[in-house]
């Protein structure tokens, strides 16, 4: 079962971008989501920083600028 707010996160999409992030997707996003800091913050009503990973921690300007690209 994948993660039930998969339809609004940003986050598959900067992961798709780089291969070294997918991991992120398969680890929360397919299988642990309910571990998800992103999915807790959205279930609570806060926003969610488009650089927070699903473990909590947040992706630097240089990772983040990796990430997007194509």
């Amino acid at each position: 079962m994948t993660c039930p707010n998969l339809p609004h996160c940003t986050l598959p999409t900067a992961l798709q971008a780089s291969l070294a992030l997918r991991v992120w997707q398969t680890l929360y996003c397919e299988s642990s989501w309910r571990r998800c800091e992103r999915l807790k913050l959205f279930r609570a009503g806060s926003l969610v920083p488009p650089n927070l990973m699903p473990n909590g921690s947040c992706l630097g300007p240089s990772a983040a600028r990796e990430a997007k690209r194509p």
